[in-house]
């Protein structure tokens, strides 16, 4: 049986994947942070989705972005179905 975890709004992406992420799913964050620095192509258009999407083939975590909040910020929220 798996329940869906999911974190709290955030402004930082990172920031709310790693809210709800295991030691292991931290470990392979920073690894596709690091990774991305030596990415030959990087259209700044597309960085972002990139990134998340390679954090999600690692993790199970996706992270849904959720347009803009209260103050006009862009708001992310991470979610993973746990065991």
């Amino acid at each position: 049986m798996y329940e869906t975890v999911w974190s709290h709004w955030d402004t930082n992406p990172f920031r709310a994947a790693a809210s709800i992420a295991k030691q292991e799913h931290i470990a392979a964050i920073q690894q596709v942070l690091l990774e991305s620095m030596t990415w030959d192509s990087i259209d700044p258009d597309d960085f972002m989705d990139g990134l998340l999407q390679e954090i999600a083939g690692r993790t199970s975590i996706v992270v849904q972005y959720g347009g803009y909040g209260e103050y006009g910020s862009v708001r992310y929220r991470a979610t993973y179905d746990r065991e």
